[in-house]
């Protein structure tokens, strides 16, 4: 009777680890799922050997911006190697006042004013054109040759030749409150120009 019990025991006791084993196994099987799930996560944060990464490109860089220059004629210094246009319209020579101021100008039809001191400009064209069309408009070819019967210490005195449409005359004056005003308008119209060549 001993002998049967003991192989009871026995045969109970293989059972009970075979169980054990089953229930590891399975609670290994149960955990496959989510070892597997993390390995196929941290390939794809890390990427398959031989995959290439992009860089990223740096940016293309924007074309220089360009300007165009405006229609309207602006006063721009000329190279001190241009030779000065036989073609001249205008001359104007004031001298005088209280700082003994000398000065020349000679402007031509294609824009250029030039000072006998070296100053050079380039006005354009239209500008002269507007220029000498003022100045006639003011009555200048109607003017006398001479305006200068007035003795003034300190004034300005003027010399004024214009040449256009085939007519060519000089008016001499002194800045004298007998000037006529015609002869007044033309003066400020000659000093604002070269004013505002100058800038």
């Amino acid at each position: 009777m001993f002998h049967s019990s003991q192989i009871r025991t026995d045969n109970s006791n293989r059972g009970a680890a075979r169980r054990r084993r089953a229930s590891c196994v399975r609670r290994r099987l149960a955990r496959l799922p989510k070892l597997l799930m993390v390995a196929l996560l941290m390939c794809a944060c890390r990427g398959l050997p031989g995959d290439s990464v992009a860089t990223p490109l740096p940016p293309t860089p924007s074309p220089p911006e360009t300007t165009t220059a405006s229609p309207t004629a602006q006063a721009t210094a000329i190279p001190d190697d241009m030779e000065p246009s036989s073609d001249v319209v205008i001359t104007f020579k004031l001298k005088g006042g209280i700082g003994g101021l000398d000065e020349t100008w000679t402007v031509d039809r294609e824009g250029r004013l030039r000072s006998a001191s070296g100053e050079r400009y380039e006005v354009g064209p239209g500008r002269v054109a507007r220029l000498v069309q003022d100045i006639e408009a003011a009555g200048f070819f109607a003017l006398s040759e001479s305006y200068t019967d007035v003795v003034c210490a300190d004034c300005f005195e003027y010399t004024i030749t214009i040449s256009h449409n085939g007519q060519a005359k000089t008016v001499e004056a002194v800045d004298a409150s007998q000037l006529p005003e015609s002869l007044k308008t033309i003066v400020r119209l000659l000093r604002e120009f070269i004013a505002e060549a100058q800038g």
